[in-house]
């Protein structure tokens, strides 16, 4: 293929605010071009790099036995002297040296560069890198590291997978330094800072910004047991001090006023006071701490209250936490009107039983619940929040209430769910809602529904049956991809666009398209099982791949409203045998009908104007019938067999009778053995001709007799219609 599936290596990390997990590489299957973006490309037999005028960077690794790296300060090529400047991103992901040098004119060290490197356990680290970036070193077996003084920005996760253990240091140029830089490396002890930073600062390895306002991280593996916010803290971050190992009392300060959420997540903390000045509390900070007895709130403090093992919200009626050991059958008192974000994150809870009062489910509520089987919501509720019940492995079914108006993003993306029904009223519908739900087979959707988002049902494996309601107007990209049982798909009349990828990969046979529809996205219908294809004369346009790689497909007739058949809307068909175009289609782009073994004959319709490049490569054409009385524009490369050479000596090209000298007369056309004038072209026709019925122009209108110097539709006693070019 010239298009391919994007290389994991080439995809753009999906960033998930989801606590405690890695961000995984992306997994939609998006078409797009193989483009060589290279600059100028020199390999010095280890390393791969690009060069501009100024500088050079490393892209890859080509001696792949190489146990150890050393990026040079400089190379010289061609006689000139250039400064390696960067590591590119992705450069050296999941290459399997253990040791790397890296020069002294390196500044940038680039997105995953060595990501996946698993053996990787020493960084020599150059004295003039500026910035390291996400996840650069991902998921290596790095234990220690050192920072030069030059060093100003660390991204998210660049550490995360890795095993820092100890102290790390850094100089007084640190500007940005993302709090998950170094998620989950345990052995974690200290953060220190150089005194004279601008920004940041630490006390004894406990990092802070510079006017110890804000905590930033508590390292995991910090030794002491009991810690005391110092009095300037106003601030917690997310996720500040969770999976802390050795802490069993944290103390915070009066004046403190906000507590991020999981600010002290899966710690050992066995109660916990919130003073008056509290005034905003995130996502719930005490998840997973299973040893937590008590949260106690100051009675003066105007937005916080304790009531039933949860952690409440005055104003809201939010349940930010639950209080302990989470039971197995939860029942949430009536009042609470919303469910908090991350309130049951990862509980080993069976059933829950929601009242009437609760209006929503926020974030990730619910979210890896993998033993929760059982969910009864009473009539109230009104939206089901972004990844709440995200990774519900045993929720098999859940009867979502009528007053429910709102289901966000991936809700139920990667559940147990089997069947949905989406009741009336629901007007919203997040991309991915349920994506890689396994174990769906059937989805209905209501006639409030208006637009299906992006990935809604993005590789479901087992669905078998989509229901429309008429109201939808909208399929969104890649809705069904590689949703590979689908062969039960009815579109409603109110269907007008069909997106990118919308059905690819999937099963199906067969679909009746809306006489409404007037799109159909690049690669909507790529790699199914469709056997006939009939585009309503509504469409207008048709993304290119749109009906590429369909083994099955016999049959394509295309609509008179489409103007431009864009690039390999058929390509790689091995069963198709028959192509209608109609009247009205003016340009056939670069490999439009391009390698259908099986097709050995077309009819150009008069009014095309436009052909390109290998428009018909790939196709065994025995003849070619075309009705345009006068010869458009032919590239030496439009008719070609597989191996892209010209079929003129073995195709026979038939033409209106009037125009064969014409043909015969024109560059390229006339490179054809054969011209020969076409069966369904004539030189004159009557209307008194006692076996026509019917006589058409091109736009479809009646007329008594036959048009001179155009093509006319003819319908004759016997049922058959010609197209045929009436001379003068």
């Amino acid at each position: 293929h010239l298009f391919m599936l994007k290389s994991s290596q080439m995809l753009m990390k999906l960033s998930s605010t989801v606590l405690f997990m890695r961000p995984a590489m992306a997994t939609i299957g998006v078409i797009l071009p193989f483009v060589c973006t290279s600059a100028s490309e020199f390999n010095d037999g280890t390393l791969i790099y690009d060069i501009d005028d100024s500088a050079a960077k490393v892209v890859g690794l080509s001696d792949e036995s190489a146990a150890e790296i050393i990026v040079p300060d400089n190379i010289t090529v061609d006689g000139k002297t250039y400064p390696v400047s960067e590591i590119d991103d992705y450069a050296f992901m999941d290459c399997e040296f253990t040791n790397v040098s890296i020069g002294n004119q390196v500044m940038r060290i680039g997105m995953s560069a060595f990501e996946g490197c698993y053996n990787l356990c020493n960084v020599a680290m150059g004295c003039s890198v500026d910035i390291i970036e996400s996840y650069a070193f991902c998921n290596t077996a790095l234990t220690s590291i050192e920072f030069p003084e030059s060093l100003r920005v660390i991204e998210n996760q660049v550490f995360e997978g890795a095993d820092i253990t100890g102290a790390v240091n850094f100089g007084k140029n640190l500007c940005e330094l993302d709090v998950t830089a170094f998620r989950n490396n345990i052995g974690l002890t200290h953060i220190n800072i150089d005194p004279e930073n601008a920004c940041y600062s630490s006390i004894d390895g406990v990092l802070f910004d510079k006017d110890i306002s804000i905590l930033y991280f508590y390292p995991y593996s910090h030794p002491q047991t009991s810690f005391t916010l110092p009095n300037t803290v106003k601030t917690i971050e997310d996720q500040a001090m969770r999976s802390c190992k050795y802490v069993t009392d944290i103390n915070l300060n009066d004046g403190l006023e906000k507590i991020g959420s999981m600010a002290f997540a899966a710690c050992k903390v066995k109660s916990l006071y919130i003073p008056k000045t509290v005034t905003e509390i995130g996502g719930n900070p005490v998840a997973f701490c299973t040893d937590l007895s008590e949260i106690t709130v100051d009675p003066d403090n105007s937005r916080y209250y304790v009531d039933q093992q949860y952690l409440l919200d005055k104003t809201s009626l939010c349940a930010i936490a639950y209080i302990g050991l989470v039971p197995d059958i939860v029942t949430i008192p009536e009042g609470i009107a919303e469910i908090g974000e991350y309130l049951f994150y990862g509980a080993d809870i069976t059933k829950v039983n929601i009242p009437s009062s609760v209006r929503t489910i926020a974030y990730a509520s619910f979210y890896n619940c993998a033993y929760l089987n059982e969910v009864n919501i009473e009539p109230g509720l009104e939206t089901i929040g972004k990844m709440s019940f995200q990774k519900c492995t045993s929720l098999k079914e859940l009867k979502v209430p009528a007053t429910v108006r709102e289901i966000q993003t991936q809700a139920f993306c990667r559940s147990g769910i089997v069947e949905f029904d989406i009741p009336e009223g629901v007007t919203t519908l997040g991309q991915m809602a349920f994506a890689h739900c396994q174990d769906l087979k059937k989805i209905s959707i209501p006639s409030t529904m208006i637009n299906w988002d992006k990935a809604m049902c993005y590789s479901c494996p087992s669905l078998e049956k989509a229901i429309f309601a008429e109201g939808l107007t909208f399929i969104g990209d890649q809705a069904f991809n590689y949703c590979s049982s689908l062969v039960d798909v009815s579109l409603p009349q109110s269907i007008t666009s069909i997106g990118e990828a919308a059905f690819y990969g999937n099963g199906m046979t067969s679909i009746d398209f809306p006489s409404n529809l007037n799109s159909i996205g690049e690669s909507a219908f790529y790699g199914t099982n469709l056997t006939e294809v009939i585009i309503p004369d509504n469409v207008a346009s048709i993304g290119s791949f749109a009906f590429a790689w369909a083994p099955n497909l016999q049959k394509f007739t295309l609509g008179k409203g489409v103007k431009k058949l864009e690039e390999r809307v058929l390509h790689m068909n091995p069963s198709l045998v028959e192509v209608n175009l109609p009247e009205g289609l003016e340009e056939i782009d670069i490999y439009a009908i391009s390698f259908l073994s099986s097709l050995t004959s077309i009819t150009l319709p008069s009014t095309v104007t436009q052909i390109a490049e290998n428009a018909f490569s790939g196709c065994r054409f025995t003849n070619v019938h075309v009705l345009m009385p006068e010869p458009p524009a032919l590239p030496e490369s439009a008719f070609c067999d597989e191996d892209f050479n010209p079929i003129f000596d073995t195709c026979t090209l038939y033409v209106p009778t009037t125009s064969i000298g014409l043909y015969q007369s024109a560059p390229v056309w006339n490179e054809f053995l054969k011209i020969q004038p076409d069966s369904d072209s004539l030189n004159e026709i009557t209307a008194s001709d006692s076996d026509i019925v019917e006589i058409y122009d091109l736009q479809g209108i009646r007329h008594n007799e036959t048009i001179p110097e155009q093509v006319n539709i003819i319908r004759y006693k016997d049922g058959s219609t010609r197209r045929v070019f009436v001379g003068k």
